[in-house]
């Protein structure tokens, strides 16, 4: 590992959006002793998204562009194969419609530097909209990675958040800790087919489980653009419903991390022994709700916000059925993961090791 900060920016067909997303990065301030690149990774682009990018950063030798391909559609592979391939300790995933205020960086890598335990730092956002803002869209604005995951500063190991990836700095380190014990992602994220996404929350979670903590600093925030094609109200529908794929997985996580902070957090999709039970458990929501959803349906100012959560409901119930009783099977193998737990001692006692390698080489 090596101290400095990779920005990495996974992208797909991005031609369109990387000119500003590039611009700013172009434009964030760094003290000279911090190193930094930006690290393209094309996820089987058709477009002209590589050359847009060197043409974006030829005049800023300060700040160095490397490009790799990654042919396997799905924003998770994208996402490993970044971390794979950063030249530096800290990665900064910035989507490429993210903007980062110009201290962003600085702010990240210091943060990390800090303290040896914080294994990401999450972000905040603010939408920056292309056409006027939809009357739903503050009903899902998580969704699209815009506004605060946290109410408070400082350690939030133990909040239940969304955990997107957009603005996301994560200890390279913490992350190859993960590879090296034998964690294997099982979302694949968002491939071009559906809006599924997930990757990123699991991401985050394996880290929490795996002993590190999350620090949030609300210095470190960025503009997410909302181009006219994704205000529209189909868009929302499809995002809303297709959102829930990866829940049944994540929820997984989630329940485990939860017993391992001795807590049952009620938000979890199914703290029941069997999927059949967190199927009636889904059945018993939504026909719980059903008659305020309908209530407030009939109120034209309410329509937008009733349909989206019924959408979602119905979307968490089918992603629950698809997966079954593979349900189980994954708590109980992230229960008995290798990778669970002692992560920065593992991390410490290997750069240990390295140091005193590094030395008895300079001795000989």
């Amino acid at each position: 590992m090596v101290e400095g900060i990779s920005f990495v920016v996974c992208t797909r067909n991005g031609a369109p959006r990387l000119p500003a997303t590039l611009a700013h990065l172009a434009a964030t301030r760094f003290r000279d002793d911090v190193s930094r690149e930006v690290l393209i990774v094309d996820n089987a682009s058709t477009d002209d998204t590589c050359e847009v990018a060197r043409k974006a950063l030829s005049g800023h030798p300060d700040l160095p562009l490397r490009i790799v391909h990654e042919p396997v559609p799905g924003t998770g592979f994208a996402r490993v194969r970044g971390l794979r391939e950063a030249a530096y300790d800290y990665v900064t995933f910035v989507d490429d419609d993210n903007w980062l205020v110009p201290d962003f960086g600085q702010i990240a890598f210091d943060l990390m530097q800090s303290d040896a335990s914080i294994g990401l730092l999450p972000a905040r956002s603010e939408a920056v909209f292309a056409a006027p803002k939809p009357r739903w869209f503050d009903a899902c604005q998580a969704a699209f990675a815009v506004g605060e995951q946290f109410t408070h500063e400082g350690d939030v190991s133990r909040e239940h958040a969304h955990w997107w990836t957009a603005g996301l700095t994560l200890r390279r380190a913490a992350w190859q800790d993960l590879v090296d014990q034998d964690f294997r992602p099982r979302i694949r994220g968002r491939d071009g087919q559906s809006l599924g996404a997930g990757e990123d929350t699991e991401m985050c979670l394996a880290l929490l489980l795996a002993g590190w903590r999350a620090h949030y600093d609300a210095r470190l925030m960025f503009r997410h653009w909302m181009p006219a094609d994704r205000l529209t109200w189909e868009y929302a529908c499809r995002l809303t419903y297709q959102g829930q794929a990866p829940i049944p997985a994540i929820s997984a996580y989630r329940r485990v991390l939860s017993e391992r902070h001795g807590t049952v957090s009620g938000r979890l999709l199914a703290v029941s022994s069997s999927w059949p039970l967190a199927m009636a458990r889904q059945l018993g929501r939504a026909a719980l709700r059903a008659p305020r959803i309908g209530y407030r349906m009939i109120r034209v100012s309410q329509v937008d916000g009733s349909v989206l959560l019924m959408l979602s409901l119905l979307g968490t119930l089918a992603a629950t059925a698809r997966f079954g009783g593979r349900y189980n099977d994954l708590v109980s193998e992230i229960r008995t993961a290798s990778w669970l737990g002692r992560g920065p001692e593992r991390v410490a006692r290997s750069e240990e090791r390295h140091s005193e390698t590094a030395s008895q080489g300079s001795a000989d």
